[in-house]
């Protein structure tokens, strides 16, 4: 199913992030679509601005004291199943946050947290960004993906070339290639 990518060779504010999620809850409401919002930004709050905290490892740790395995949500906790290559389309649904039931979940981006080596962790997750949305979006409808700013990152640049349809701008200049 199609792959929407929200990105913006500017590196100034845009609204590019509230234009999707607005886009996706809309689509989401009035045509039944099944819809995953992916975020691919480092440390970037703004979907919990909109739909709310992605952190359920508080909900658990209030329930059990002392708990003995480690629970991630998020891309935190898809990506490793992606590493050890037992991904399915299916499996990703468990990983989100459900918005609106059936229609609309969440793919929260890379937390940083204080039990984890932050930014050794996050190469890693990125460089399994290309294989969770291709995944995902052979199981929802739509898969909007909220891209970083500009093509400084090598990943920003490989998603985008993945499209199945890339901007008209995109296509003349290649500027995705560089």
């Amino acid at each position: 199913m199609p792959i929407i990518t929200f990105w913006s060779n500017s590196k100034k504010q845009t609204g590019q992030t509230m234009s999707l999620t607005a886009i996706a809850t809309s689509m989401a409401i009035e045509h039944n679509y099944k819809i995953l919002i992916v975020s691919t930004e480092y440390n970037d709050d703004t979907l919990d601005l909109c739909f709310g905290s992605a952190n359920n490892k508080k909900i658990v740790s209030k329930l059990v004291k002392n708990p003995t395995i480690e629970v991630d949500s998020g891309v935190e906790g898809l990506y490793k199943i992606a590493y050890s290559g037992r991904m399915t389309p299916e499996l990703i649904q468990n990983y989100t946050r459900v918005i609106y039931k059936n229609r609309l979940e969440v793919l929260y981006g890379y937390k940083e947290d204080k039990t984890r080596p932050a930014e050794e962790e996050y190469l890693k997750v990125k460089e399994k960004y290309k294989e969770i949305i291709l995944n995902a979006s052979k199981f929802y409808d739509m898969v909007f993906v909220d891209l970083g700013k500009g093509l400084d990152d090598p990943m920003v640049r490989q998603i985008l070339r993945n499209e199945r349809y890339c901007c008209l701008q995109c296509r003349t200049k290649n500027e995705y290639d560089k």
